[in-house]
């Protein structure tokens, strides 16, 4: 029997303090619920006709939402009132922002942690409009900056969200930008904002090129706490006309830009030539999980430990439902590579999916990537990745034998959502899910018939 080894390399998640950053008090669409379902919704998007341009301007009390699960493309939103929780994946070609007109109206887009959102062209925000971020927000705008005036706010609210600026973002008056997981600039940030318009807490940003024109413009929301830092890295130039503020941050180099910035108006912040990590409870290195004869061998290695208490390793047979099967003590604090091991005896027929609990010393707690093992090898073939990226949908099947192979792709409903022969010779890999596009997140089952054998393997679209 031939080993099977899976190897992900996990980007690190963001520990956040408690929360100390704002909008301007004045913007009233801030109150947001950071659930990860959509509930109490008024109004509900379809995927009829898709893609297709609806509006959003009738009341301030319409709650639109897009379910988790379900993807939904617009040509172009009109957005000038009301809640929109994005549960699913929503892409947005062009969204088309209005003005609420102040007082008690506002609009607001909230990411929920479930939840996806890609915007692919620039524009800019204004009073009384603001996205709330807890999922991953995805600024395809590449070649202009999504620009902020006035109270308007994009909030990266909490550990495990991520932001993407592809073409860049600049902050005007009032405007807000807030960081409390993790936000990646690919293009240059411009601060003409006054104080603190730029909050961080414990989180990371990383940014291409930076100029600061606002005295005080990023600030800390708490820089009595000195193990919450907030880290940015540089990649290209910094001009900084203006002092920064917060001992709690770091400004780092990562690259070849600017060293140090021109000027070295980094105020009361802590200045690094080189880059800098973000403080994150730990920094993952790689998860394996290798089939032995009689057990499943998971494996893993932490990069960084920081008031890091234990990990408790999870196992599910279907990648939905996970139990507890082990607890072992973490190190603590630490800045060296370190491994951990366990041994599961419990098998599974077909694939067998982990993840990895990890618990910080104040009872926080984050789960790692699912990473599976499977004896497929055993059987002649593979199917792989499992889960499967639903904005790829590519699940590849490699033979190792040189059987007739007709697979079978059914939903969780058991409809047949494609079959046929998979001509496929022994070392050869084939793309199973080729020709199907947009598959919605769920459960799927493929039944791999050969001349020796039927095997039917769940498969997970994320």
């Amino acid at each position: 029997m031939k080993n099977l080894l899976f190897v992900v390399f996990i980007l690190f998640n963001v520990r956040v303090a408690y929360s100390q950053c704002s909008t301007s008090g004045t913007n009233p669409s801030t109150t947001v619920s950071g659930s990860s379902s959509c509930g109490g919704c008024t109004q509900s998007f379809t995927t009829a006709g898709s893609p297709y341009t609806p509006s959003m301007t009738s009341s301030v009390n319409d709650v639109y939402c897009v379910a988790a699960g379900e993807t939904v493309t617009f040509s172009t939103l009109q957005w000038t009132l009301g809640t929109l929780r994005v549960c699913g994946t929503l892409n947005i070609t062009s969204l088309s922002v209005g003005f609420p007109g102040g007082g008690s109206n506002f609009a607001r887009i909230i990411v929920e942690r479930t939840g996806t959102l890609n915007i692919a062209n620039a524009f800019s925000l204004q009073q009384y409009t603001g996205i709330t971020n807890y999922g991953t927000l995805n600024f395809d705008n590449t070649g202009s900056p999504i620009v902020l005036n006035n109270d308007a706010y994009v909030y990266t609210a909490h550990k495990w969200a991520k932001t993407y600026f592809d073409g860049g973002i600049t902050t005007n008056a009032t405007a807000n930008l807030i960081n409390m997981g993790k936000m990646y600039i690919s293009g240059t940030a411009t601060i003409n904002s006054g104080a603190g318009s730029w909050c961080l807490e414990r989180s990371y940003t990383e940014v291409v090129n930076l100029i600061n024109s606002a005295t005080n413009g990023i600030s800390f929301s708490s820089a009595s706490d000195a193990a919450s830092t907030a880290v940015i890295n540089f990649t290209g130039t910094q001009t900084l006309n203006n002092n920064l503020s917060g001992s709690a941050i770091k400004y780092c180099r990562n690259g070849a830009g600017s060293n140090p910035p021109s000027p070295a108006n980094y105020g009361s912040g802590v200045y690094s030539s080189t880059a800098c990590a973000s403080v994150v409870p730990v920094v993952w290195g790689a998860l394996t999980a290798t089939k032995k004869q009689s057990s499943n061998n998971i494996k893993w290695t932490t990069l960084q430990e920081f008031n890091n208490d234990y990990f408790i390793l999870e196992k599910s047979s279907d990648g939905v439902i996970f139990e507890s099967i082990s607890k072992i003590k973490g190190v603590g604090n630490s800045n060296i590579p370190l491994s951990y091991n366990v041994e599961d005896y419990g098998l599974n027929e077909g694939v067998t999916y982990y993840r990895i609990k990890q618990i910080d010393k104040n009872g926080d707690f984050e789960y790692s990537e699912i990473f599976t093992v499977s004896d497929e090898y055993s059987r002649g073939f593979l199917i792989y990745p499992n889960p499967v990226d639903n904005s790829l949908t590519q699940l590849f099947l490699e033979n190792h034998s040189n059987d007739h192979i007709y697979v079978t792709v059914y939903s969780d409903l058991g409809q047949i959502i494609s079959s046929g022969d998979v001509k496929v010779r022994e070392g050869e890999v084939v793309d199973v899910f080729a020709g199907l596009h947009n598959l919605s997140s769920g459960m799927y089952e493929v039944k791999i018939t050969t001349n020796s054998n039927v095997h039917i393997e769940k498969i997970v679209i994320q």
